[in-house]
């Protein structure tokens, strides 16, 4: 009897720490998610004026070769930026489940022409070689364009930094039965054989070259698997350290051709392309952050537009009010009023056919879905991209 009744306590005791240990467990994935909320928030704010002046230094006809250059390189260094930190808050988001694919029929073609255009500053400052091979036709899959975007630039992004400068890069898309394929081979030092399990672990990073460009956060191929399954794909790796290189192989379920008219991504192209002009309009800029909020209202100004600039939220509210602009761009994370109250009173004081557009540092799903119900037209993250901001403005013409 004595013998049970110790069997239980221990039972009993071994269930509290189990309970006690998960509960810990999900208190420290919630402060790491919070953590990398706020670490997105407080990065993207001092690269949304960098990406900005740089937008504004294209619309200026400089002719100074060195200048160009200057320009050039502090935007490549942006977007590297923006990538890695898109990439680290991607995995969170992965690890929780809260990925939603926006599905349609995607065409490889197009996802690859769309990584190339991604990864092209990098592949061309290393002088690498790069050759595309693709069908005549159509290859297409259901899936997310942006995010099988994400998926090939981050695969090319390895094959161009894993190579000394001089490299070869050689990306191909077909199809099999049933199967969409995409490859992308180089010709790098290669994986050692041990380290074959591990390439798409999370914070891996193989051994490089001397000479090799320098290396991310380690979360780029753990991302492309993660991605490529909730596809409903799969994503391999080949490698031979004797001189043959690395090679990838994305496979996804194909879709059958699609007959007469062209692709969707022509399509969606042929749409943009015939969309209408943004017309001129009055917009109100509204950021705590001077230097973000001058550098987009000089850029709109620029593509003729009146900019009017509020830099805390009592004094966004007195232009809105006096101003009635057609279109507010909101920073949500205002001192004092944060611009989800800021949005509701602009709408309470009758507003209801002002554009409201959220140009933030914050970008989880939560946080649209916290704009939308505040009374938001649409929710961009910063850096902002400048045409993305012009389309939603020309969708309401």
């Amino acid at each position: 009897m004595q013998l049970f009744a110790a069997l239980y306590r221990k039972t009993r005791e071994s269930e509290r720490l189990m309970l006690e240990l998960a509960h810990r467990v999900r208190q420290s994935e919630r402060r790491r998610d919070e953590f990398l909320a706020l670490l997105a928030h407080e990065l993207r704010n001092p690269l949304a004026p960098v990406q900005n002046a740089i937008n504004v230094m294209r619309l200026k006809n400089w002719t100074d070769p060195d200048l160009l250059w200057c320009r050039d390189v502090i935007e490549r260094q942006v977007k590297q930026l923006t990538r890695l930190l898109d990439d680290l808050l991607d995995i969170s988001r992965i690890t929780q489940g809260k990925v939603t694919l926006q599905r349609e029929t995607v065409d490889l073609i197009a996802v690859v022409a769309g990584a190339v255009e991604t990864c092209r500053p990098q592949i061309d400052t290393l002088r690498h070689d790069l050759v595309v091979e693709v069908p005549d036709g159509p290859v297409l899959v259901d899936g997310d364009s942006a995010r099988l975007i994400q998926v090939v630039s981050n695969i090319l992004n390895n094959a161009a930094g894993y190579q000394t400068e001089g490299g070869y890069i050689k990306i191909t898309v077909s199809n099999r039965p049933g199967v969409a394929v995409i490859t992308v081979h180089d010709r790098g030092p290669g994986i050692k054989p041990e380290q074959m399990a591990q390439v798409f672990d999370l914070f891996w990073q193989g051994d490089r070259a001397p000479g090799c460009m320098q290396g991310g956060l380690g979360v780029g191929l753990s991302l492309v698997r993660s991605l490529v399954e909730i596809h409903g794909g799969t994503v391999r790796c080949r490698s031979d350290v004797r001189g043959g290189g690395t090679e990838f192989e994305i496979r996804l379920p194909a879709l059958g051709q699609q007959i007469g008219g062209g692709s969707p991504a022509t399509e969606q192209t042929d749409k943009h392309t015939k969309s209408k002009t943004a017309m001129l309009r009055r917009i109100l800029v509204v950021d705590d952050n001077v230097d973000a909020a001058e550098s987009l209202a000089m850029l709109l100004k620029l593509h003729g537009h009146e900019v009017m600039v509020a830099t805390d939220s009592r004094t966004a509210l007195k232009i809105a009010k006096e101003a009635r602009p057609s279109v507010i761009l909101l920073d949500i994370g205002l001192p004092v009023m944060d611009g989800y109250e800021v949005c509701r009173r602009v709408r309470q004081q009758g507003m209801t056919k002002t554009q409201i557009i959220a140009v933030t540092g914050y970008g989880q799903e939560q946080d649209r879905q916290c704009s939308y119900d505040a009374g938001f037209d649409a929710h961009t993250v910063k850096p902002v991209d400048i045409s993305e901001v012009l389309k939603l403005m020309a969708a309401r013409n």
